[in-house]
């Protein structure tokens, strides 16, 4: 019998006909949980390609998405490279970031690339980090959390949305919004021109498939 998951490679019906004896034997793969890789390891496990500057981006950009371009690719990247760890677009992605759906109508190409490729250049005043100083001289830098009760719970790692820092009202000096953006840098750096293409486009349209750029 080969098992390459766990009680889901299984299967129900094989587990239940299983002899105690086999049963126990193969206890540490019936109990093995899937591996679960938070969005910042699947951006560890990528390869440099290089790190883009946007003057180097804006044309290859602009010519690629004037069609041909992958519709399942550029969407498949959207989530590879974290962007839907934070972002929400087209009914898909996290909230805890900008809504990415209506970009299309807001930013051009450049603007789009800057705002990847330069996070801190423009920080919106509605996403924009603190940096609580405490009176022990730790400092926490993050988006508030919750702000309700005795402790702020700060988001510290914008990658991992679910992971709170809390920090008690009563120790805290002071409070002050941080100049640079949560958005880590370098999220472009792993792909290869023609995926950014790719990625660009599947922006550019709001997610639709039928849009020129994909014909």
């Amino acid at each position: 019998m080969v098992l390459s998951a766990g009680r889901a490679a299984v299967g129900c019906d094989a587990v239940k006909n299983l002899s105690d004896a086999e049963r126990l034997a193969l206890t540490p793969v019936l109990e093995m949980q899937p591996a679960s890789r938070s969005p910042q390891q699947v951006l560890a496990a990528r390869s440099l390609v290089k790190e883009w500057t946007v003057a180097e981006l804006v044309p290859v950009v602009s010519r690629g998405v004037a069609g041909k371009r992958n519709f399942e690719r550029g969407r498949s990247l959207y989530s590879a490279v974290a962007c839907a760890a934070c972002h929400r677009f087209a009914d898909e992605g996290g909230s805890i970031a900008p809504d990415l759906t209506a970009v299309a109508g807001r930013f051009g190409v450049r603007d789009l690339l800057e705002a990847i490729i330069e996070p801190s250049k423009a920080i919106s005043d509605q996403y924009a980090a603190i940096v609580i100083r405490k009176k022990n001289g730790e400092v926490v830098t993050g988006r508030v959390g919750n702000l309700s009760g005795p402790r702020i719970s700060v988001v510290q790692n914008m990658l991992e949305p679910g992971q709170f820092t809390n920090v008690v009202r009563s120790d805290i000096e002071s409070i002050e919004t941080a100049k640079v953006s949560m958005m880590p840098p370098g999220l472009l750096n792993s792909l290869k021109p023609d995926e950014i293409q790719d990625l660009m486009a599947y922006l550019l349209s709001r997610g639709d498939y039928t849009h020129r750029m994909f014909r």
